[in-house]
């Protein structure tokens, strides 16, 4: 059932049935329905029955080639570095990695230290609109945390792909990004579960930015919401 659930005079009903109207197929539509389903009524089953696998989506929506540059932004322990590296089997140009967490970003230094892989650059920093000073709170306690834009980040790095599970952060990080994602037209996987109002500002923004993108939306296992991922090419 692709009727989505809007009330008519909800707050943001045009933006919500402009974002249901071009999303890149039927199953994004399924998933957007379902998630605002799940919202208005908490019933857990509209998230189940649209689920995916995420490496198989991956896999059938973007192309992949050995000239990948990548800016792993949230890499936590390393885990979606390992999944960049599945789908490109290994071969790839350069990797850029941020994670504010100092265990993980200690957990990410370790396993890319064992690795042994190349072309690899870390920072121990969160993703923002622009570069501050932030309070971050993480596994050690709330504490005081760089951040960087993505602009500046990876200056004149021609970034083919870019993940972000950045803690809220995304619609910060997006306008960070602005130019990169203007000039280079990047693949895009972006965290969609952290405010209910992502749903259809980030899909939004991500057209302002590359009118032409292809946006699909897709509900990777999690309970209850999380997991609820935008791709874009």
């Amino acid at each position: 059932n692709r009727q989505c659930r809007i009330a008519d005079n909800r707050q943001h009903q045009q933006e919500l049935q402009q974002v249901y109207n071009n999303l890149a197929d039927d199953w994004s539509r399924d998933v957007f329905a379902a998630s605002l389903n799940y919202k208005l009524s908490g019933k857990l089953h509209y998230l189940w029955q649209s689920e995916t696998e995420r490496l198989k989506d991956l896999q059938s929506i973007f192309s992949w080639s050995e000239e990948e540059t990548y800016a792993d932004l949230g890499a936590y322990n390393g885990d979606t570095i390992r999944e960049f590296l599945q789908l490109t089997n290994n071969k790839y140009n350069r990797i850029f990695a941020a994670e504010p967490d100092k265990r993980n970003y200690k957990k990410l230094s370790a396993y890319l230290e064992a690795s042994g892989l190349s072309d690899i650059k870390i920072f121990e920093r969160a993703i923002w609109k622009e570069t501050a000073e932030l309070s971050f709170s993480d596994s050690g306690g709330r504490h005081i945390v760089q951040a960087v834009d993505i602009d500046t980040l990876l200056e004149d790095e021609r970034v083919t792909y870019i993940k972000m599970d950045v803690e809220g952060a995304e619609m910060e990080a997006l306008k960070g990004g602005k130019e990169q994602i203007k000039r280079n037209k990047p693949k895009l996987f972006i965290a969609a579960y952290h405010h209910d109002a992502d749903i259809f500002l980030l899909p939004l923004f991500m057209w302002q930015l590359v009118p032409e993108y292809k946006v699909y939306l897709r509900k990777h296992p999690y309970v209850p919401a999380w997991e609820l991922n935008f791709l874009a090419a």
